[in-house]
């Protein structure tokens, strides 16, 4: 337990987070994938009236207001992507809505949503960099664009796929695409070995480029906190001790190894939505009650460590009553 921290995050942060797979099928099979398990081909639907009832149930009228992302497998193979982004957009409980995908479906058979930010992932293992990035230009000419539209790489610890991030963050620089760096996580198939060796020739790779795109700040000391676990659509942490306040991205909070929270009160706003579509709390597994009364329930935190989202680190925590 972080015992030298009082509260963590916002006590007026109230927005629920869902986190949506909608599918399980999927063209890649990447090793770091944590839904490899499950994923299925992509002429085998599982589950594909399942959204019916998703949609329903956050249009209900106890359905507080909340953020969404769309994951997958990859949700541009669900038939019904745009049904279903368009039901989301004029859900007015719907604050704000974020597709995941990694491209490989025709992107000019989407409609452009207003609501809806894209966020284009590239699979180092799996995809082109040069195709990767001719669908980015489609996104822009469908209307996709500026606070809409953000690339994640994922960067795989294997260096030989630097030279792939350079091309995609030197494109994204030239035609002013943001683009965010994804670090992964271990899976049963992928063994996370971030070395810094590994960081220091990926600091010099791109230090070599003669924009450094926004996010990617090369100062020698503080560059991996700065664009590290970085996204532009995350807002930064409170930490308070006693009368000492400080703000911290998600970069620093891994630094200052602020992640262990068990045994205080919070707020666990986190929701993950199965393809089938049944809804668990992140933290606790507890499922969402069918009329939502515990969607927004005080709990003590039951985890070892704290999630990596942001919305774990927003969702107020303190330690005020508690043995």
């Amino acid at each position: 337990m972080s015992d030298f921290t009082e509260h963590i995050g916002y006590s007026n942060y109230k927005t629920v987070t869902f986190c949506w797979d909608i599918t399980t099928s999927c063209q890649y099979r990447c090793s770091y994938c944590y839904a490899l398990p499950w994923l299925t081909p992509v002429n085998k639907f599982k589950y594909s009236t399942a959204y019916k009832n998703v949609l329903k149930r956050l249009s209900m009228k106890s359905m507080p207001e909340f953020n969404i992302e769309i994951l997958g497998g990859e949700p541009l193979l669900h038939k019904n992507i745009n049904t279903i982004l368009n039901k989301l957009s004029t859900n007015n409980k719907c604050r704000q809505i974020v597709l995941n995908t990694n491209m490989v479906y025709d992107v000019m058979e989407m409609m452009y949503i207003e609501r809806v930010k894209i966020s284009p992932s590239y699979h180092p293992e799996s995809a082109n960099p040069v195709a990767f990035c001719r669908k980015l230009l489609q996104l822009k000419k469908i209307g996709y664009h500026d606070n809409n539209l953000l690339v994640n790489i994922n960067i795989h610890n294997d260096t030989r796929y630097i030279d792939d991030y350079l091309y995609i963050l030197k494109f994204c620089a030239e035609h002013e695409i943001y683009a965010g760096a994804n670090y992964l996580n271990n899976t049963p198939g992928y063994k996370c070995m971030y070395t810094d060796n590994f960081f220091n020739t990926l600091y010099k790779a791109v230090s070599s480029l003669d924009i450094i795109p926004t996010g990617w700040s090369m100062d020698k000391i503080n560059w991996l906190g700065v664009s590290k676990y970085r996204h532009p659509w995350h807002d930064d942490v409170r930490v308070q001790s006693g009368d000492d306040i400080k703000i911290y991205n998600m970069g620093e909070i891994r630094d200052n190894k602020l992640n262990k929270w068990k045994g205080y009160k919070c707020l666990p706003l986190l929701w993950q939505i199965d393809p089938d579509g049944k809804i668990i709390n992140e933290c606790t597994n507890e499922p969402l009650k069918l009329d939502n009364s515990n969607i927004q329930q005080q709990v003590v935190c039951p985890c070892d460590e704290c999630g990596w989202s942001d919305v774990h680190y927003k969702s107020y925590k303190h330690n005020e009553d508690i043995e």
